[in-house]
Parts: C-alpha cells; structure tokens; sequence
C-alpha cells in the first residue's frame, strides 16, 4: 500500500516512482524536472488544507473509503481526489467516452444515450473532455434524478 507522503516524495523526486509515472517520465524528461519544481514550491499539507476548504477528499490506496472498483486495480491512482458521493459507483454504472473531435452527430447521439440512460437509473461515467464525453455527461446533468460520476486525469 502507498503511504499518504509517497505521491508527493514521487513529485519530489524522494521516492521511486510507479512503473506507469516512470514510463511518462521516460516519453518527456522534462516532466519529472517540472514536477520536482512544483513540489519544491508547495508544502503537501497547505494542498491537502486547500483540497479540504473547496469539499475535496483527498485519499490515497490505503484510505478504506476508497472504493474497491479503484482500489483493486492494478494502476490505482497514488491520490485519489474526491468530490461528491463516491457511493455512486456501487449502482449499474457505464462509462460513455470517445474522441474529442466528434462530429456533430456523434455528439448529438452520445447526448441522447447520456440522458436517457440517466432517466434509466445508470451512472453515467465520463472522462469529461470536450466532445462525447462532455456531450454525454451534458445531458445525464440534465435528468433531476440522476448522479453522473466524472474521472479526471
């Protein structure tokens, strides 16, 4: 399990990073360098305090409130930010995600399967870029009763 401490001594620099962060390092070394400015900027418990104040959880793998669809998964983000009801993710759930270049047609389909699988009860998961995925979690918003679910990278 990682420690709360180990995702900023990763952006630091003090600790090895995953096999998945050390492969993007690879693609742009610049990165790792960026990251190691940032972390020496910032102070990890005034981010947390900040996350906190705007009714963001902030949850690493080893927080029990981490929902198993996460934490069993073998690249389970090292930090978790939450807003909202993780307990959304227990119900029928499907995620609707495709190019951020939609035609309009596309976007226009992907809106109507947004909603009314919303209507139908489904968690609407998104990755929220622009095109289908914006289109479809645009439209599951629009149902009163529904609690579409994003995921950001």
């Amino acid at each position: 399990m990682i420690s709360s401490h180990e995702p900023y001594g990763v952006a630091a620099g003090t600790h090895l990073p995953s096999p998945a962060i050390a492969a993007v390092f690879a693609k742009d070394c610049s990165l790792a360098y960026a990251w190691q400015q940032s972390a020496r900027r910032r102070d990890p418990r005034d981010c947390r305090k900040a996350s906190v104040a705007a009714g963001v959880q902030v949850l690493t793998p080893a927080d029990p409130s981490v929902p198993p669809q996460l934490s069993a998964d073998p690249v389970c983000p090292a930090v978790l930010f939450v807003r909202g009801n993780l307990g959304v993710l227990d119900a029928r759930r499907v995620g609707i995600v495709g190019t951020r270049n939609a035609t309009q047609a596309g976007r226009a389909t992907a809106a109507r399967f947004g909603c009314e699988l919303a209507e139908a009860g489904v968690v609407v998961l998104s990755g929220l870029a622009r095109g289908i995925d914006a289109a479809a979690h645009r439209d599951a918003l629009s149902c009163l009763t529904a609690t579409p679910a994003a995921v950001v990278g």
